[in-house]
């Protein structure tokens, strides 16, 4: 919610809603699976 900033995200009508949640769940499935020494797993692994 933050950090895509959806509460202030207007698009209400149509298929927008739609298209930006896909968008959104897509940009985190894609950060969840990086396998790189930058992966969002290992930098919060590295975080505990």
């Amino acid at each position: 919610d933050v950090t895509f900033k959806e509460d202030a995200c207007r698009a209400r009508t149509g298929n927008a809603p739609l298209n930006l949640s896909t968008m959104r769940k897509f940009a985190l499935q894609l950060l969840s699976n990086m396998n790189d020494k930058h992966s969002l797993k290992k930098d919060n692994t590295r975080r505990l």
